[in-house]
Parts: structure tokens; sequence; C-alpha cells
């Protein structure tokens, strides 16, 4: 006797309802098309969940690369086949980069020097360089 059955017997008493062939024929076709459409809804519960993570996920990958910091010096260009381009680059001349560390406070005044004053403002993990927006104090 399955739980449904025991459930039934409890809920009507020690009786019980006695069916015919037919009725436990078509009682446990009942079951079966039940059974089927629980499993079909728990699956589109699934589906859907997963769709709606991947789609939140997507949009906020989305958001993410949309609202990137983009250097405003740097220039990319694709050049597919173009004749020249290789003895273009070799005749440029070398270039060389020096990288000099510099203090916080030295920074501030190389800018202000350069009339673009600005503040710096330190958060976890981050140093922003704020502009000076040309508000007075005072």
């Amino acid at each position: 006797m399955t739980d449904a059955e025991e459930l039934f017997r409890s809920v009507l008493g020690t009786t019980g309802v006695v069916l015919s062939k037919e009725g436990e024929a078509r009682r446990a076709a009942m079951r079966t098309q039940l059974t089927q459409v629980v499993v079909r809804q728990r699956r589109v519960r699934a589906a859907v969940r997963t769709a709606v993570s991947l789609t939140v996920a997507l949009g906020l990958l989305l958001a993410w690369l949309a609202h990137r910091e983009e250097d405003p010096h740097a220039k990319v260009e694709i050049v597919h086949d173009q004749p020249g381009m290789v003895a273009l680059v070799r005749a440029l001349p070398p270039r060389t980069v020096t990288i000099e560390r510099i203090g916080d406070d030295q920074l501030v005044d190389l800018l202000a020097s350069t009339e673009h004053p600005a503040g710096l403002v330190r958060l976890p993990g981050k140093l922003l360089l704020a502009p000076h927006a040309g508000f007075d104090t005072d």
C-alpha cells in the first residue's frame, strides 16, 4: 500500500472506498498524469530559475563592460592585409619610456603646477584622483 493510499484510508476511516477494476485503473491513470504534471512543473521552474540567473549574470557583465574606464590615450586599430604596414612600423623611431615613482604629495604638486589642481581620495584598495572642480570653499 502506498503513502497516498494510506492517507486516503486514514481520512475516510478503516472502511475505505472499494473501487471497481475500471475505477482502480482510472485512479492509477490519474496518478500517472498528476505525477507527470508535477514533474513537468518542477522542470519548468528549474529552467526558469536557470534562465533568470543567466540573464541577470549576462546583464551585470554587459553593464560592467559598458562602464569600464577606458584609457583616452590608448588607440586600438585592427589592420587587415595593409601593404607596407611592417615597413611603416619598422621605420618609426624607437620609443623609450621612463617610469618614475613619486609620492602622493609630489603628484598633487605636479598637477597643481600644470594648472590642473586635484586631490587624492583613498578608498579600501583604491586611490582615486579627484579633479578640482573650481569651487571656492570660502
